[in-house]
């Protein structure tokens, strides 16, 4: 063996892992300050000093506030007089029965929420009327419950 080879293989290498608290706040997913710190308590993660000097601009845009939605005062008294609906497309995973889409029907009174599954959104309006006639059904049970 020549001389050098055996001066580089007496070297010791040690490598140094200096990572900022920001930067395995943002591998870590983004987590707060306290489950870092309980990680590494827990010696899930190397000891270090954990301090947060700068705001995450990831986590500042995420924490935005926004106004709420305005409450409305105003229901509906009686069933059936407003019924949101939407029909929905499942991004091309079909269901065990092969179905593409489905719909949402609420009742605004009640909150009776109804959902179908369907092949084409032409079924909509059949749909609809099964809804319809499920929910007048319910209601005419009760009212002869009541009576």
């Amino acid at each position: 063996m020549s001389p050098s080879i055996n001066k580089i293989s007496n070297i010791s290498f040690f490598v140094v892992n200096v990572e900022c608290s920001n930067m395995r706040h943002a591998r870590l997913g983004h987590v707060n300050l306290n489950s870092i710190k309980r990680m590494m308590s827990l010696n899930l993660i190397p000891k270090a000093f954990v301090d947060l000097k700068q705001k995450c601009e990831t986590c500042i845009q995420a924490k935005q506030p926004r106004k709420g939605f305005t409450t409305c005062i105003e229901r509906e008294i009686n069933l059936l007089e407003l019924v949101h609906s939407d029909v929905c497309h499942s991004n091309d995973v079909l269901t065990r029965g092969g179905k593409r889409y489905f719909i949402t029907f609420i009742d605004d009174f009640s909150k009776y929420c109804y959902v179908c599954l369907i092949n084409h959104k032409s079924e909509f309006f059949d749909k609809f009327k099964v809804y319809k006639t499920k929910v007048e059904n319910q209601l005419e049970r009760k009212i002869k419950i009541l009576f």
